[in-house]
């Protein structure tokens, strides 16, 4: 009998830009071979994770081709952030929505001034290389917006239930995540467990907060059948310089921006939103081996929010406000896994997972 894998679930950001940046295995995190030699500062979380406190202008994503002559600075923030349209209470959020500020502050306050906080990963994922997209390697099961290329959304919003998901093979991975995609290009924001695809940092994201780390450790966990633990994931494009700026948690803390110089697909808004769940799994296994995703429960009908994963999903409009699209549709590619978009709260919720139960 395999046992399963307890995992720790990190927050994660992805970036995709098969146009001139492609993703065979060069984004990760910090590995010890690469730590600069002077760090002003490391922090041990308890968990057991180490972050160097490393120079702003040093960071890894401006190892990117495209920001090699960039004139970002550490106080650099978004000029502007998109209005939220009040409709009713579609744009209240959990009450068990995390903080930012309480749950994944430094307790020390961080790194100095000047300098940010990269994780270190010690022989960790060496031989990771992005899969190819292999259907029966990668499953979605989302609620993303209709095809329509006369549409753009200029960010997504998205709530996501917090899980510890079981992965039982190795090179396995189970994420939720919001998407914002245009061209070729696509950003993803969410969390994950196992082994984990494109990381933070390398992927040309600027990291401007010294006191939050990225690839955190999140915490608390939802259980079934409660209670249930959130985050909000917030991706927008600034209205006025073009970069597309992280938020995150209840108190929408601005944690850093992707430039517009590594854009091209996402230059200008972004076709496509999206939000639910990703896995995958190496080769092609049972589903009594597949990963779990979101709370392993299989939504076949109307939910029940403390039985199964969801996202309370929002998009960025023309106008640059907030607001609910009501142009959602359910999307799959394997039958173990399943989303379900239902209106509710005046908002749009995507419930998801699997794998479909069997001798049920």
């Amino acid at each position: 009998m395999v046992q399963a894998q307890k995992m720790l679930v990190y927050a994660f950001l992805s970036l995709f830009l098969v146009s001139f940046f492609p993703t065979n295995g060069r984004c990760r995190g910090l590995l010890e071979k690469d730590r600069p030699d002077h760090v002003a500062k490391t922090i041990e979380t308890e968990y057991g994770d180490i972050y160097d406190c490393i120079d702003f202008y040093k960071q890894p994503a401006f190892n990117h081709p495209l920001l090699k002559n960039h004139s970002f600075h550490p106080e650099t923030r978004s000029s502007s952030t998109p209005k939220v349209v009040v409709d009713n209470n579609a744009n209240s959020w959990s009450k068990n929505e995390m903080s930012l500020l309480d749950m994944f502050r430094f307790k020390d306050g961080g790194c100095p001034s000047g300098t940010v906080p990269i994780r270190r990963l010690s022989n960790y994922h060496t031989n990771w290389k992005y899969p190819e997209q292999d259907v029966s390697g990668i499953v979605f099961a989302l609620g993303q917006t209709k095809n329509d290329p006369s549409k753009k959304y200029y960010g997504a919003r998205g709530e996501i239930s917090v899980w510890n998901p079981q992965l039982l093979k190795p090179n396995q991975y189970t994420s939720a995540e919001i998407i914002l995609r245009g061209g070729n290009d696509a950003i993803i924001a969410g969390w994950t467990a196992g082994d984990q695809h494109c990381f933070d940092s390398e992927c040309g994201f600027v990291v401007t907060r010294p006191d939050i780390p990225l690839n955190l450790v999140m915490s608390p966990l939802s259980k079934i059948p409660g209670p249930i633990y959130a985050n909000s994931f917030f991706v927008y494009q600034d209205e006025k310089n073009g970069n597309y700026y992280l938020q995150g948690g209840k108190d929408n803390i601005e944690l850093g921006f992707w430039p517009k110089d590594i854009f091209v697909g996402l230059a200008n808004g972004a076709t496509y939103a999206g939000c639910g769940g990703e896995v995958y799994t190496e080769g092609t296994v049972k589903p009594i081996d597949a990963p779990v995703m979101g709370a392993g429960t299989y939504p076949d009908e109307l939910p029940e929010k403390t039985n199964f994963a969801y996202c309370k999903f929002q998009v960025v409009d023309d106008a640059h406000n907030i607001v609910t699209t009501p142009y959602l549709e359910e999307f799959t590619n394997n039958k173990e896994y399943n989303a379900v978009v239902t209106n509710q709260e005046n908002a749009k919720f995507i419930y998801f997972g699997g794998p479909f139960p069997v001798n049920v």
